[in-house]
């Protein structure tokens, strides 16, 4: 399956989306504040649930094409 650069792109923002919360989560677990990894950890999970969404129509997208 080959990626235009737009999905390319997308799937990078997401990434780094996905990594930012990681750190956030990370970070606010050795800090004093409850919230930091609350924050964290939502924006982790919703950019890594939303890049899997994308994913997921990206492949049906292809297997629709090659089967026309």
């Amino acid at each position: 399956m080959r990626f235009t650069s737009m999905q390319r792109l997308l799937i990078a923002a997401y990434c780094a989306m996905m990594l930012v919360g990681l750190l956030l989560l990370i970070l606010g677990l050795f800090g004093e504040s409850w919230w930091l990894p609350v924050i964290g950890a939502l924006i982790a999970a919703g950019s890594g649930f939303t890049l899997s969404i994308w994913l997921r129509e990206f492949r049906r997208q292809d297997t629709l094409k090659s089967r026309a």
